[in-house]
């Protein structure tokens, strides 16, 4: 058990340190969303409406994240800022309705995909909030443009979604040069190498940049998170229609239903007792268990004999010091990933807890969180900061890298601040 007035030194630093990770764009620079895209191209970085936070106070990831930007919000929520998660909502928002799906981040060059798709989560955790109904009625619709985003670009013939790019022979050259400085040689044939950087280029759009998981195929896989919250994102659309009154909840439901019965049916292994990505270019689950599994669990898909299988498997991913991104193993390439053991991501900490919860299993969601906080707690007294990623196995900063590890606040903070919430 980690000594309350350690962990209350550690929230004591994330409170005073927010407004460093704050950013404002000049007001006369936003481009106002249209019936189209906006004129392209255009180069630097997106104005944005309103505040916004950025992961680190450093150089480093200085740009509005996707992904990032929901955990570092639920941090936020329970640090009084609420204000701020719901202005970084309004930005995702605003983008959306500018571009017609939230990209990576951004950068006016870089408009070549998405991340995993968390808007309507932020969407819900802000009207749950304020019950403003006038702001939710036009969440819901730009909800829409997004859901269309996966549905007409990421979605394969078995009615499931995968992670992709729609990025320009142009876009796969810039980051075929941008790869060999994050993962050494590259293959040398030309179509090779550009078909290198598009599975690379998903493999970003996963966030999980970048991983041994789908076997350098990530576009070829049906992703069991992504899955996932599209689930909760039809979900969240059929609450919304209800808290409305607008009578479309059943057109969501119904959504759901199909996907539900689709994904137990391509990525549940009944033997193994756990959820794995679908490889439908070979008709085959994925062969890596990974975190990513768990979130079946945070987003409801799983029945209650399935998760009980799935709290049995966590021994799988389990460490000292939390879950590991990925089982360790060899990798039949011999790269070294940092979306892989022994590494423990701050977003798979909370989406593992948050399933876990959801499910009933209280005595280990609290173990898991009380792990996550000790590794913070530990290396925050160690060298004053917070960390991008920690090691599951040591608890240390001791970490699988693909570049220098930068201190981190963003989803490191929501994280440990919703941790620290499961612990009380």
């Amino acid at each position: 058990m980690t000594a309350p007035a350690k962990i209350q030194a550690v929230r004591q630093a994330i409170t005073q340190a927010w407004e460093s990770t704050v950013c404002r764009s000049d007001p006369a620079a936003v481009v106002l969303p249209a019936s189209g895209q906006p004129s392209l191209p255009r180069q630097g970085v997106i104005p944005l409406p309103y505040p916004f936070t950025v992961p680190t106070a450093g150089p480093e990831f200085h740009l509005f994240y996707y992904w990032d930007t929901y955990f570092t919000s639920e941090g936020l929520f329970r640090d009084e800022r609420g204000d701020l998660a719901k202005a970084n909502a309004d930005n995702i928002l605003y983008l959306i309705d500018l571009l017609g799906y939230m990209p990576n981040y951004t950068l006016w060059q870089d408009l070549d995909r998405s991340q995993p798709p968390m808007a309507s989560l932020l969407v819900r955790a802000v009207y749950e909030r304020t019950g403003d109904q006038a702001w939710l009625a036009g969440a819901r619709v730009t909800l829409e443009k997004e859901y269309a985003f996966w549905m007409t670009r990421r979605r394969g013939c078995h009615g499931l979604n995968h992670y992709g790019h729609h990025g320009t022979p142009d876009a796969l050259h810039r980051f075929a040069n941008f790869l060999s400085s994050r993962l050494g040689r590259l293959p040398e044939d030309a179509g090779d190498r550009l078909a290198f950087a598009g599975q690379s280029l998903a493999e970003a759009e996963s966030g999980w940049d970048f991983t041994p998981r789908f076997d350098r195929r990530c576009a070829e896989h049906y992703a069991v998170d992504l899955n996932g919250l599209l689930y909760q994102h039809e979900l969240n659309q059929a609450w919304f229609c209800e808290q409305l009154g607008d009578g479309g909840a059943a057109r969501w439901q119904q959504r759901a239903a199909q996907r539900r019965l689709q994904f137990n049916a391509l990525c549940w292994d009944e033997a193994a007792g756990f959820y794995f990505d679908y490889d439908f270019a070979a008709g085959r689950r994925a062969a890596i268990p990974a975190a990513s599994a768990y979130f079946a669990l945070w987003c409801g898909q799983a029945s209650p004999a399935q998760a009980a299988r799935l709290v049995e498997n966590l021994p799988l991913l389990e460490r000292a010091y939390g879950l590991m991104t990925c089982a360790p193993g060899p990798r039949p390439d011999g790269r070294t990933y940092q979306w892989d053991a022994p590494n423990a991501w701050p977003p798979l900490q909370f989406a593992v807890v948050a399933g876990l919860l959801r499910y009933g299993y209280q005595a280990e969601a609290r173990r898991l969180a009380g792990k996550y906080v000790a590794a913070v707690v530990a290396n925050f007294e160690a060298t004053g900061q917070l960390w991008e990623k920690y090691n599951a196995a040591t608890g240390g900063v001791d970490v699988s890298d693909e570049y220098p590890m930068p201190p981190m606040l963003g989803w490191t903070a929501g994280t440990f601040l919703y941790a620290c919430e499961v612990l009380a």
